[in-house]
């Protein structure tokens, strides 16, 4: 059934466009944070983007033709760059599956800054197709979201919340303004640190 303008401002839409509104408002000031703050405010904004979005109303596309698109890769770069400064150390890595990889039981490892960055890029284009209103944009829009949701940043939204729960409650956060620094280390240090003391911490315990 294709959507009507109706659906496009019923209830669950544009609760849905307001805290996708508020996420991407908060992930555009995120350099502005401190790093405990923002980890602690993001860990309550990711659940109810996720509810929101579940319950965007369901619907087919009738619609060809691609729609504009806002966020730049520069942008996007900004957003991920951002969050990134603000985590510090503690833009760890996280394991995702993805339809690719569950073919093969395999697992992408993507880093919170990522993740956070994959989500605001679609918030932020759908918030702009309602910033200019014309209603056909705003119903491709809307569909396109819901699929990406379905399909692809949903899982990075879990993902993410995951890290930053890890991080708030075994973390060493910082109450800091600047970021927390690490010197001499790899990659692969920086992305499996925290999570590998963790899981060791947990084994410990058993």
């Amino acid at each position: 059934m294709a959507q009507t303008s109706k659906d496009i401002y019923s209830k669950n839409a544009i609760e849905f466009i307001t805290v996708a509104g508020e996420y991407v408002k908060f992930i555009e000031n995120a350099k502005k944070m401190r790093q405990k703050d923002f980890v602690t405010k993001i860990q309550k904004i990711l659940p109810l983007v996720y509810l929101k979005a579940s319950l965007i109303p369901e619907y087919e596309s009738d619609i060809d033709e691609s729609i504009e698109k806002f966020v730049t890769e520069v942008e996007y770069q900004y957003a991920a760059n951002s969050v990134s400064s603000v985590l510090g150390i503690n833009d760890e890595r996280v394991n995702l599956p993805t339809h690719e990889t569950l073919e093969d039981d395999g697992m992408e490892a993507v880093t919170l800054s990522e993740c956070l960055a994959d989500i605001y890029q679609d918030l932020k284009d759908i918030t702009s197709q309602y910033h200019i209103g014309n209603n056909e944009a705003m119903s491709e829009a809307l569909w396109e979201c819901r699929y990406n949701f379905e399909n692809y940043w949903g899982i990075r939204l879990l993902a993410a919340l995951s890290g930053l729960h890890i991080l708030l409650y075994n973390g060493n956060l910082s109450d800091e303004d600047e970021p927390l620094e690490i010197e001499d280390s790899s990659e692969e240090e920086k992305g499996n640190s925290l999570f590998s003391k963790f899981k060791q911490n947990y084994k410990t315990k058993d």
